[in-house]
């Protein structure tokens, strides 16, 4: 209850900051493995953009990507979870664009670098 605020933020900077750069990350494979030309049209029409031009972003997306862990990675050393011991909608946000990118286990290595962000990945991803 003394973070609702916070993580309210959290939730939004997920959404949409965290989460655009992953999109264009993933998207694009998996419209491309895609036989369905009728949702191939309707993601790209609801995200504004071609798999081609969500790929010229991709340099952008991964630097992005990789300063925004960076930013995470710091905020877990020597917790368990993003705001401390325990489990809150803070780590639910935040899962879920790492949820998404490891849709494509190659971009999901690029968690590799970051151990205080794996450790903390994995902890979520086990959670029943």
């Amino acid at each position: 209850d003394d973070a609702r605020g916070l993580c309210e933020v959290i939730d939004n900077w997920s959404d949409n900051t965290l989460f655009p750069p992953v999109m264009f990350m993933t998207i694009p494979d998996l419209l491309d493995a895609s036989s369905d030309e009728a949702l191939k049209e309707n993601r790209q029409k609801l995200i504004g953009l071609t798999t081609a031009q969500m790929r010229q972003r991709l340099p952008l997306s991964r630097d992005q990507l990789r300063t925004y862990c960076s930013m995470i990675d710091s905020q877990l050393a020597g917790r368990d979870f993003f705001l401390g011991k325990v489990f809150t909608v803070a780590d639910a946000s935040l899962y879920h664009p790492f949820f998404f990118l490891g849709l494509n286990p190659n971009n999901l290595a690029a968690l590799d670098e970051f151990r205080n962000l794996k450790r903390w990945y994995e902890r979520v991803r086990d959670i029943n």
